[in-house]
């Protein structure tokens, strides 16, 4: 099933990618949570972005 981001939460996902395009699984995990995602859907939008 597809997930719909949020304008905020594409904008924060753009903005951490450009900083850093691979994430530990503590920091996706902080950013899930941060951004009401969970961990698949943060790992996913990053292998789709690399």
């Amino acid at each position: 099933k597809r997930t719909v981001f949020s304008r905020h939460q594409l904008t924060a996902l753009e903005e951490r990618f450009r900083a850093q395009s691979f994430l530990s699984r503590e920091e996706r995990l902080e950013l899930a949570d941060f951004l009401g995602l969970t961990d698949r859907q943060v790992m996913v939008w990053f292998q789709n972005r690399r």
